[in-house]
């Protein structure tokens, strides 16, 4: 399941999460490696809670991304109310109640009380073990969202100079070109052949679904967007992963490697 693959201290994990940031910076460019290497200071500043030390970290990170204090200032409360930072965020990704990660919450249940006590304590603490698990996996995941976060809101001041990041317009298109930077990988947005019995021999597919569906369909993409995506993801999913395994077969009999090279 889940955890067995992608859990228990899974070190490979933050780069397997993380490597999205390759697809990110293919499509956009001009604003993603600025946005990428602007994502450590993001995080350590979300994390301040002295004052001081925030605008002082605030003044720091405008000077370096070239903008005002206050549009620095809008950068960080949107990404602290987007919530796309918590990777806790169960009723997006997983589809359940939101917990919030409250050790108290233990929902709505017709059980005898002490048997429902018993099964919340093993619920409670082992999925604090679990979640202990999905270190690396969360890493990299954030560093995901986040470069696909900073690189929609560089892209959104680009294209509106002078206008807020925190009005309702402009986070409706923020958080809509974040989502498809990192291929709508939710479960809002699956697939209806993966959802019920389906999902199960689907869903380690997802990813590879939304990879091709950007390179070929990608209707929020331009054509420029979609070749350079194409040109990142190839080498990765190779001829044969885009449905075009004869290529692979002609060029390499063209370049004189055989079938079952290694190449």
């Amino acid at each position: 399941g889940f955890q067995s693959a992608f859990g228990f201290f899974n070190i490979s994990q933050i780069a397997m999460q993380a490597s999205q940031v390759a697809n990110i910076l293919a499509i956009s460019p001009t604003h993603a490696f600025k946005a990428v290497a602007h994502v450590p200071a993001v995080r350590n500043l979300l994390r301040v809670t002295d004052d001081a030390a925030r605008e002082l970290g605030i003044e720091r990170l405008a000077k370096s991304a070239g903008m005002s204090k206050q549009e620095a200032r809008e950068w960080l409360e949107y990404v602290n109310t987007s919530g796309r930072a918590v990777i806790d965020g169960d009723a997006i990704e997983d589809g359940t109640g939101v917990g919030f990660g409250l050790s108290t919450w233990g929902g709505n249940s017709i059980r005898g009380r002490a048997a429902q006590q018993a099964v919340f304590n093993v619920q409670r603490y082992g999925g604090k073990a679990l979640d202990k698990g999905l270190f690396f996996f969360n890493a990299g995941e954030r560093t995901s969202r986040l470069s696909a976060i900073n690189t929609a809101i560089f892209e959104y001041r680009t294209a509106n100079p002078g206008k807020s990041i925190l009005t309702d317009n402009a986070r409706q298109w923020i958080t809509r070109r974040e989502q498809d930077l990192t291929f709508n990988m939710d479960t809002m947005s699956q697939a209806r052949f993966q959802q019920g019995l389906l999902g199960v021999p689907t869903q380690w597919l997802s990813y590879s679904f939304r990879v091709f569906e950007s390179v070929f369909v990608g209707r929020n993409f331009s054509k420029a967007e979609r070749a350079r995506l194409f040109a990142v993801t190839m080498p990765m999913f190779g001829l044969t992963g885009f449905g075009m395994g004869s290529f692979a077969e002609e060029i390499g009999e063209k370049f004189g490697i055989p079938a079952d090279s290694p190449m």
